[in-house]
């Protein structure tokens, strides 16, 4: 005899279904649930829509017996996939009804019961579980819930370098009313050397330009310039370091050297540089370094300043300071051999203010001549630009006023930085003396290996980019502004 009356619960009538109540019923002896339905999902599932939508069809499932044949009256629990505790989905009774996290519900007499889904508030798959607990029969029915539309976009960094013909990637956040990241494309428009090709913003030119990415009414900006594939060597970047980047600003290697690094070239080929602070020493922009000049000549030379490499790279040629006087000398790479190029045997000293000697050597791509500024009367207030044939002697005096000088790639000009720092060309003949540009240059500048292009420094050390053709100036000063000496093109992508 049972201690007491029998409870019923919501699952007492499916009890009753799969076993007779007898004695085993009491309370203290567990009803089995007998065996397992099938449930099956037969139609609603597998959409796909935005966050907070409501689907229009309901979600139809079916209970069946082992036969095959529809269960009436099996209650079901249905409950959304939690995640990062927010719900994938909410449920409704009706489609008027207002959704709720998890409803409970009964098949009718053909084993089905029906239910309204809404989408939730996380992107992202989302799963709407149906159970019987009794049995532990499981079905799950699976959704795709995609971001809503996008309410904030920002890009960064707001300011870029990209190299001319490669588009723009900025990281983008671009998120929904839920905070869900949309990842829908963007579209571009584009000022300045930008162009739009396959949706995406290109660089188109060597310049600057602004690119307005659009998604749902939302906007952002980019700055972008737009530079030429290549890759260039910083003397003096920080005073005492080596820097060699590509012209967008990456792959960027540095090494500090002891000393101030006044002045850089680069080699014809390979990896080497060569540098001064007060001896010229070359090699490799991570070391190990090893001097050019011969330490005999230490007696009598103060200072090596401006090396420059020949052509072919036999030599590197150089300012040598006597103390009295400049004078432009070169030495093997190897350290094997020094000697003077031009000599005037001046050894009277002249007071520190007044230009004295050879300066600022240049060597033609051909390896048969050299550019340099002297000042003529020995002693003159303003230095001229000077070439010499190496083979001959034969000098031709150029008669403008010039500090440092660069053979263009196909020794057809000679560019040349002024004492009042304007950056100006001349034929190695002495004509066509015409001005480059009007903004002001520094002493350090190298010619682009197709001539396009000169690569320099601001008078305050920033790095910056002339296009010949046009005159047109482009900042490079994320590469390393101030307490800079020179730069050079260098030619080796390694």
């Amino acid at each position: 005899m049972c201690a007491g009356p029998m409870v019923r619960t919501r699952w007492s009538a499916l009890a009753a279904t799969y076993a007779a109540l007898s004695v085993a019923g009491c309370l203290d002896e567990p009803v089995a649930p007998g065996p397992a339905p099938t449930l099956l999902v037969l139609s609603g599932a597998g959409l796909t829509d935005t966050i907070g939508a409501q689907l229009g069809d309901p979600l139809v499932v079916q209970a069946l017996d082992a036969s095959g044949a529809p269960i009436a009256g099996l209650p079901l629990d249905l409950a959304a996939e939690t995640i990062d505790g927010r719900a994938t989905l909410l449920v409704r009774e009706s489609s008027g009804a207002a959704p709720v996290p998890a409803l409970d519900l009964v098949t009718g007499a053909d084993g089905s019961a029906s239910v309204f889904v809404a989408l939730g508030e996380r992107a992202g798959p989302a799963r709407l579980l149906v159970t019987h607990p009794p049995t532990g029969a499981t079905e799950t029915a699976t959704f795709a819930v995609l971001p809503g539309g996008a309410v904030s976009i920002q890009l960064s960094p707001p300011d870029t370098v990209i190299t001319n013909g490669t588009p723009l990637r900025p990281r983008r956040y671009v998120y929904d009313r839920a905070g869900n990241e949309v990842a829908r494309p963007l579209t571009y428009t584009v000022t300045g050397t930008l162009a739009v090709v396959d949706g995406m913003a290109v660089g188109s030119g060597v310049g600057s330009g602004t690119a307005t990415a659009s998604i749902d009414g939302q906007t952002a900006q980019v700055n972008v310039t737009v530079v030429p594939p290549g890759r260039v060597v910083i003397g003096g970047w920080a005073r005492t370091g080596l820097r060699a980047a590509q012209l967008d600003g990456t792959s960027v290697v540095s090494r500090d050297v002891p000393g101030a690094v006044l002045l850089i070239d680069d080699a014809p080929s390979g990896t080497d540089v060569a540098f001064a602070f007060r001896r010229v020493v070359r090699g490799t922009i991570g070391g190990p370094y090893q001097r050019v000049t011969s330490p005999s000549i230490d007696a009598f030379v103060r200072f090596e300043r401006w090396p420059r490499y020949s052509g072919d790279g036999a030599w590197i040629y150089f300012e040598a300071d006597l103390g009295s006087h400049s004078e432009i000398w070169r030495a093997r790479p190897d350290g094997g051999f020094t000697e003077p190029v031009t000599s005037y045997g001046i050894t009277t000293p002249v007071g520190p203010d007044t230009f004295d000697g050879d300066r600022y050597p240049a060597v033609s791509h051909a390896g048969d001549r050299i550019s340099f500024s002297s000042d003529a009367g020995r002693g003159a207030d303003t230095p001229t630009l000077r070439v010499r044939h190496l083979a001959t002697g034969t000098p031709v005096t150029i008669g403008v006023p010039a500090l440092s000088s660069r053979w263009s790639p196909d020794d057809a000009w000679i560019a040349f930085v002024t004492p009042d720092q304007e950056l100006m060309r001349v034929r190695p003949d002495g004509t066509e003396v015409s001005a480059l540009t009007a903004t002001p240059f520094a002493e350090g500048f190298d010619w682009s290996p197709d001539g396009q292009y000169i690569v320099g420094l601001t008078p305050d050390g920033a790095p910056q980019l002339l296009v010949v053709a046009t005159g047109q100036i482009v900042s490079l000063a994320y590469l390393g502004a101030g307490l800079t000496e020179s730069i050079a093109w260098y030619d080796d992508p390694d």
